[in-house]
């Protein structure tokens, strides 16, 4: 099936010769930076690189080129936006040279309680470009609320409880926020530079060496021909794609120019073609083996190896994308929607021998990551492994150009990345040196009576407000801090607590008013942004659920022994199958839900589907594992039941009755 080559990494046509030279040599420099440290070569004769200053180094140095990644006037760039663009790089790149200068004295001589006049001042100028750097990020949403909750600490001794805190004047504040270990270079940022660098640049890599086409061709060869193919397609290629992206804007972009065209010609409304690859994009956060920023900070936070999170995480992504596509599959049965041609499709051998490294190396980087100790030095060698292979494919070998551009899209990532967590780090700042860390668990578990459901359903409700307005990462982390220790006072797994809010952050990407992803996928399909917004809800609408049922089932996060996994994932299973088929209207052995028993067939459905799924109980306890089964199955066959009798009085009414005969005159 013909495709489009897929796009790169946000390489404007405005961006001059100047500024992707300058974002060329910042992407070296902090690559080779952090292979120095990651695998410590030893590349600075006669000087150690401690982490705190690598970290500083490398943030700084992103930060100076975000003003160029993300221009003021991104269309119609004039010589003026240009030279205050430029003219912000170069102050940028000046403080972080005077950071690295000072380094060791700013370490020794505690310079965020201590610091000279001369640099508060310049701390504040750090301030107010990183702050720029965010609103250029993520949007004028991403800027109030961290301009907000950083500056908060000036004030924090007149505010009511529970934000009262300790306040501090702006020079000291500013002092903190820029030299201190808690703030703008704090676990973020050390995260992105030490841990989700080098995954960043595999990530990239992939996308320049085609493997987008070959994750879109491997699930056109495996579902397109099935019903609903297309859209089944978009699961698969996005959930593929997106899982190595983890970015659910970026991968909409990137493989919905594809799949939403495709299922619209197999006869998908425009709505619903944008929703399923907004739900599939999303899903792609979610997914193993790289999950985006927010699994690597998540890591950091628990003080946990990244494998640990990713086998965590590999139960509830598979529901949601399982949910997914039993929905596509109902839907296509419900309205009668066949698959493409056969002889359209690729063969799937063919793309295997021609692509087969692309699987080899993400093998290989989940087979480093789970049974060696080399988490962080593992997606180099992938990275390494893939180009040298790569070389030898003349399709999509890299040339002298193309190798540039490479390290241009590296540069390009890494720039907006950094501007996103520095801006967070400053309000991670801010909650620590007001002290209003401290105060604000108590604060919550008043405000929740001590329930864990409603303080569930108040993060959950938190989450998605933040969610409209910042990237997934940053109301992760704001929310990591504030709720994730009032829940593990209630009990809750710290883990499961962690995981829940990631699921909630994403939650807002296809939930409307905001819905971004599903925005995106709109302005593709040409559908109305709302609407396509609900029908997202309704396709992905297991993302909803899923947090709750791990909670409360540590078992789904393979926290448990093997026995009670397993019952776990399956009484799951089979509840998001009913979950899913219920919501689309068509019930397996009983055909479509239509008539006067439609609603009360998808109703017991979808109660069955619920029962199995929603915590009843400990899964230790067979008893209530084994009730909850048959009453689910009762209520199932119930709605079964009720669905073909309802069929049959359908088709005894549509038959034909026999023509009564004509009176006949007597002859």
């Amino acid at each position: 099936m013909k495709r489009q080559e897929e796009p790169t990494v946000r390489e404007g046509s405005s961006r001059g010769g100047f500024e992707r030279m300058v974002i060329f040599t910042v992407a070296i420099v902090v690559t080779a930076i952090s292979v120095n440290h990651t695998f410590g070569l030893d590349f600075l004769v006669g000087y150690v690189l401690i982490e705190s200053t690598a970290v500083m180094l490398i943030i700084g140095l992103l930060i100076a080129t975000a003003f160029l990644v993300m221009p003021l006037r991104p269309i119609g760039h004039s010589a003026l936006s240009r030279a205050v663009d430029a003219g912000l790089a170069l102050v940028s790149l000046a403080i972080t040279a005077y950071l690295f200068v000072k380094a060791d004295i700013i370490f020794e001589q505690g310079w965020e309680f201590a610091a000279p006049n001369d640099a508060k001042w310049i701390a504040l100028a750090m301030w107010a470009l990183c702050m720029e750097c965010g609103r250029r990020a993520g949007g004028t949403p991403v800027f109030i609320v961290c301009l907000l909750l950083s500056a908060f600490p000036l004030v924090a001794a007149h505010l009511p409880s529970p934000f009262n805190g300790i306040s501090q004047p702006l020079l000291d504040l500013a002092a903190y926020h820029v030299y201190g270990g808690e703030s703008v270079f704090g676990l973020p940022s050390r995260t992105v530079a030490t841990s989700l660098l080098g995954f960043i640049i595999f990530g990239v890599a992939l996308q320049h060496t085609g493997a987008g086409a070959f994750f879109i061709d491997v699930a056109f060869a495996l579902c397109g021909k099935y019903r609903g193919g297309p859209a089944k397609v978009a699961v698969v290629s996005s959930g593929l794609f997106g899982s190595l992206s983890g970015s659910a804007v970026a991968n909409v972009m990137s493989t919905g120019t594809l799949t939403i065209p495709a299922m619209k010609r197999s006869g998908l409304s425009a709505r619903m073609a944008g929703a399923v690859e907004a739900c599939a994009s999303t899903g792609g956060v979610l997914a193993p083996p790289v999950m985006g920023a927010t699994a690597f900070v998540m890591a950091s936070f628990l003080n946990v190896s990244y494998a640990t999170i990713a086998i965590a995480a590999t139960i509830p992504a598979f529901l949601y994308f399982f949910g997914m596509f039993v929905q596509i599959d109902a839907y296509a049965a419900r309205t009668r929607l066949r698959g493409l041609d056969p002889s359209l499709m690729p063969e799937f051998r063919k793309v295997l021998r021609e692509g087969w490294y692309y699987a080899a190396v993400i093998v290989a980087l989940v087979l480093l990551i789970l049974l060696t100790s080399l988490e962080e030095k593992a997606p180099y060698y992938a990275t390494m492994l893939l180009l040298v292979i790569n070389q030898f494919n003349p399709r999509h070998r890299l040339d002298l150009r193309g190798a540039a551009n490479l390290v241009t899209g590296i540069g390009v990532a890494l720039a907006e990345l950094a501007a996103i967590v520095a801006s967070i780090g400053f309000v991670i700042g801010a909650l620590f040196v007001s002290g209003v860390i401290g105060s604000l668990t108590n604060d919550l578990l008043a405000l929740a009576g001590g329930n864990v459901y409603a303080l569930l359903l108040m993060g959950a409700a938190t989450c998605f407000i933040l969610g409209m307005g910042m990237p997934i990462t940053a109301s992760y982390i704001f929310l990591a801090i504030l709720l994730v220790p009032a829940l593990t006072r209630l009990g809750i797994d710290p883990l499961a607590a962690h995981m829940f809010l990631l699921y909630y952050g994403a939650v807002s990407y296809i939930t409307p008013p905001v819905a971004i992803a599903a925005l995106t996928a709109a302005t593709i399909s040409h559908s109305g942004p709302i609407q396509t917004g609900f029908e997202a809800m309704r396709i992905g609408a297991i993302i909803y659920i899923v947090p709750f049922v791990f909670v409360f089932h540590p078992a789904l996060l393979m926290d448990a022994p093997a026995s009670e996994i397993l019952l776990a994932f399956a009484t799951a299973v089979v509840g998001v199958t009913c979950v899913s088929c219920a919501l689309q209207g068509y019930l397996p052995g009983a055909g479509v839900a239509a008539g006067l028993a439609e609603w009360p067939a998808r109703a017991l459905a979808l109660a069955a589907g619920l029962l199995l799924v929603l915590p009843s109980g400990t899964i230790s306890a067979e008893y209530g594992v084994w009730s909850s089964l048959l009453v689910a199955a009762a209520a199932y066959g119930l709605g079964a039941i009720l669905l073909r009798l309802a069929g049959r009085g359908r088709q005894r009414a549509a038959a034909p009755t026999a023509p009564k005969p004509s009176p006949r005159k007597a002859s």
